[in-house]
């Protein structure tokens, strides 16, 4: 995205420094993009905070920040697992991408489909929860 004839980022931008001239201090620690480890400053209003944040996760829309979660080394295995699932049906790496929102290149080089008599190297294990949401390792 060009950001210099976006007039909604720019307007989000300076809603945001309106809003706080220090909101990169305040909205709180982050492990990744929108992931917060802390509940930010705790002499600012949380409402304050929360709007921060909204805010920010808005510019980053913006600005095309995805998750990237999907590269950790836990994901891989599901990832294939997806990839030779759409493959099987005809998909092609592009739609496959489009579809898990990982760049093709990526998925032909680093997630290929596996092979006939392929095994995933380690016990692959999807815990969800009540809600059919994955759980992750350290949640299980």
């Amino acid at each position: 995205m060009r950001v210099r004839n976006s007039s909604e980022f720019y307007s989000l931008l300076h809603a945001l420094e309106n809003l706080d001239p220090e909101w990169f201090v305040h909205v709180g620690e982050e492990s990744r993009p929108n992931i917060y480890l802390d509940d930010g400053d705790y002499k600012i209003p949380v409402e304050k905070i929360l709007l921060e944040r909204q805010l920010l996760a808005k510019l980053r829309n913006i600005l095309g920040m995805n998750s990237r979660s999907w590269r950790t080394a836990e994901k891989k295995d599901e990832i294939r697992l997806y990839v030779t699932f759409y493959r099987q049906f005809g998909l092609t790496y592009a739609q496959v991408a489009e579809i898990l929102k990982i760049p093709a290149s990526t998925l032909r080089h680093d997630f290929p489909e596996l092979k006939y008599n392929e095994t995933i190297s380690k016990d692959f294990k999807l815990s969800t929860d009540v809600f059919g949401n994955q759980l992750k390792a350290n949640e299980i």
